[in-house]
């Protein structure tokens, strides 16, 4: 009987022979996408076949704590927690960024994750360009590591976040920096998805954000203080969402007028006044949720 095209010996598959080096490269980049950044480069010591699939992974991910287990077991002092302690995890994020070769994919994802110290303020900086501008990072994840028993105030990173318009980045992701929005904010509506954590905002700040991403779908606000008296006003935004850990500084109005929104979360904020307009379908779908400490509070709708 002829074989058919899903036979067994066809395959391969009863080759005892046959090892992972025998995969097809498409597999094998599928693989090394589940690794960390650090382990699939390792990978390139395999073989010749190897050595150019690390950089057709689609995201890099630079996680400290993972390429530093150990670091939260240790007891360290403030001489050891400082800026040279962290040069060999700083020096590997430049190594791979200008070891990744030109015509590389775009990258689907680049995540950072580090403590942060002002004596790395121009390598950051290359690094989000190169990851926006060249690598074409379609999600930018930016976790600045901050304790204040070792920083100093001052040792905050200030993302500029005009650096996005020179890129095609739709999901935006920031924790524990500083944020410079540009004067002129036109020409930012690729960002669909903006994730702001423990970020200082003015109520001027979130509106220019609003008004200045056309695309925006979903805003999420975690922890970010200054804020006292918000208007949210935006055609395409579907999800908000508003957290603090705890019942922060009483603020006073929350106006909120986005004829698509489908979901609301708000958690511990604290305004004496929320003001929806256009919110006939959140009322309608059940899906505004207000989690706060204040034992009384006016929401009206029109």
């Amino acid at each position: 009987m002829e074989e058919t095209s899903n036979h067994p010996r066809r395959l391969g598959l009863g080759n005892p022979n046959r090892n992972l080096n025998d995969l097809p490269k498409e597999i094998l980049v599928h693989i090394l996408s589940f690794l960390l950044t650090v382990d699939a480069i390792r990978s390139s010591l395999i073989s010749s076949k190897w050595r150019p699939l690390w950089s057709l992974v689609p995201s890099l991910n630079f996680y400290f704590f993972n390429y530093d287990a150990g670091f939260f077991f240790r007891n360290r002092t403030n001489e050891e927690y400082r800026a040279p302690f962290f040069n060999p995890f700083v020096d590997l994020v430049d190594r791979v960024l200008n070891t990744r070769p030109l015509g590389s994919p775009s990258l689907q994802t680049f995540s950072l994750s580090f403590p942060y110290f002002n004596e790395y303020v121009s390598r950051v900086d290359s690094w989000i360009r190169c990851a926006v501008t060249r690598l074409r990072a379609r999600e930018l994840d930016l976790h600045f590591c901050f304790d204040t028993q070792f920083h100093n105030f001052n040792d905050r990173y200030d993302f500029p976040f005009s650096v996005l318009r020179d890129g095609c980045v739709q999901v935006f992701s920031l924790a524990g920096s500083s944020l410079t929005l540009p004067v002129d904010m036109r020409s930012l509506g690729s960002l669909r998805s903006v994730y702001l954590k423990k970020i200082d905002l003015t109520d001027e700040m979130v509106r220019d954000l609003t008004l200045g991403c056309p695309n925006l779908e979903d805003l999420e606000l975690h922890t970010c203080e200054w804020l006292e008296s918000l208007s949210i006003c935006s055609t395409r935004l579907k999800k908000l969402v508003l957290e603090y850990e705890y019942f922060t500084h009483a603020m006073h109005t929350l106006e909120i007028d986005c004829p698509n929104l489908c979901s609301i979360r708000l958690r511990n904020c604290g305004f004496a006044h929320y003001v929806l307009n256009n919110a006939t379908s959140l009322v309608e779908d059940d899906s505004l949720v207000i989690v706060n400490e204040v034992s009384s509070f006016n929401l009206s709708f029109s």
